[in-house]
């Protein structure tokens, strides 16, 4: 799913959407909180420049003048800095300060667990989710993102659980409304109940007309059914709302490959690849784009950012397995669908081909015999 997204405001508390065929996370935030309204110091978790947020942060923390509350309030906002430059180890020790100060503040657990889903440890993702629901039972976010940690971990009924009280909290909350629908149509894709995904995804436009990522999603749900087509009209009218959305582009060159038209496929790549060149499954397209297009050395070069970005990228370590397997590298590529499956144990193509090439191989060994 897609990588950190640089928030458009601020962490504050947020929820997380995701596109699983791109492997692109974007996260949405909530207006401020009543608390962060009229606030009479300026450390603001609606300042766009992060190092002038941490600055100001700093100085009223060293100032001495902040009571209790307000410091707590200060090291949250600095922690929220801290997180979305990706400084993990300064935001978890202002967090940690926050909540010593301020044990019952459930929107910084809440915000540190978006950095442990953004880290992937979600075991402690999962903790500070439900300790901010413990203290704040009917907090939509903490409950939107414990829905997408069950959903990471496989925990489908609690995830289809969560999602569903994150809505009817989320009432009135057009855009966090829209974000849980998302989550919940991924997850009904993954799931492969494309009826409940798509009326999801209806809900989701319904609300939010211009989304780019809900049309997107809807791409989603026709790749996962071979409607290759289909996916396609739905990815140009997500690039029509948005012209450099990553996930649209990404998925678009995804589609190319299926429709073996490479050329384009590899062309849609390289436009993903200049917006954000540190989305893993972007450059394993174009690479299989390349090598079927003849340019080897090209595809394998796109394999190792591929996973230099994303050690754990079955899809890639796959195509890297079936480039190998063309050389007569049997062994390598059998390695390679070996730590595929062990990223990814329901991976169908690393399955099949991992299955032809033990195939491969035995009768290799018998004709040798």
């Amino acid at each position: 799913m897609f990588a950190l997204d640089k928030l458009r405001t601020a962490i504050c508390r947020c929820v997380i959407a995701c596109c699983w065929t791109c492997g692109v996370s974007v996260y949405a935030v909530s207006p401020a909180r009543p608390a962060d309204q009229g606030r009479d110091y300026d450390c603001s978790d609606q300042i766009a420049d992060q190092k002038l947020a941490l600055a100001n942060c700093s100085a009223l923390l060293s100032s001495g003048v902040l009571d209790p509350h307000k410091q707590a309030d200060a090291y949250r906002l600095r922690g929220d800095a801290y997180n979305r430059l990706e400084d993990d180890a300064n935001a978890l020790a202002d967090y940690k300060r926050a909540i010593e100060l301020e044990p019952g503040a459930f929107y910084v657990f809440n915000n540190r667990c978006v950095l442990f889903i953004r880290i992937k440890q979600f075991l402690r993702a999962l903790d500070d989710c439900s300790k901010a629901i413990r203290i704040s039972p009917s907090d939509a976010y903490a409950l939107g993102n414990r829905a997408l940690i069950h959903q990471r971990l496989r925990h489908t009924g609690d995830a289809i659980r969560d999602y569903k009280e994150g809505l009817l909290y989320a009432r009135g909350n057009n855009e966090l409304m829209v974000i849980i629908l998302q989550n919940r149509a991924s997850l009904f894709t993954e799931l492969d109940q494309f009826e409940t995904a798509t009326a999801d995804l209806a809900g989701a436009i319904k609300l939010d007309p211009s989304n780019a990522l809900n049309h997107v999603l809807v791409g989603d749900l026709y790749i996962k059914q071979n409607r290759f087509s289909n996916a396609l009209d739905e990815l140009n009218v997500a690039l029509k709302l948005d012209s450099k959305h990553i996930g649209a582009l990404c998925n678009k060159s995804f589609v190319y490959n299926k429709l073996e038209e490479f050329d384009k496929a590899a062309l849609a790549a390289n436009a993903a690849i200049e917006i954000n060149g540190n989305v893993s499954n972007c450059y394993k397209n174009r690479a299989f784009a390349n090598w079927k297009l003849g340019k080897v050395e090209a595809a394998l070069s796109d394999l190792t950012t591929a996973l230099r970005i994303n050690p754990s990228n079955a899809k890639a370590l796959t195509v890297r397995a079936q480039i190998e397997a063309s050389q007569g590298r049997i062994k390598e590529a059998i390695t390679d669908l070996n730590d595929a499956l062990r990223a990814d144990s329901t991976y169908k193509e690393a399955i099949a081909v991992l299955t032809d090439l033990k195939t491969l191989q035995k009768v290799q060994q018998k004709s040798k015999q």
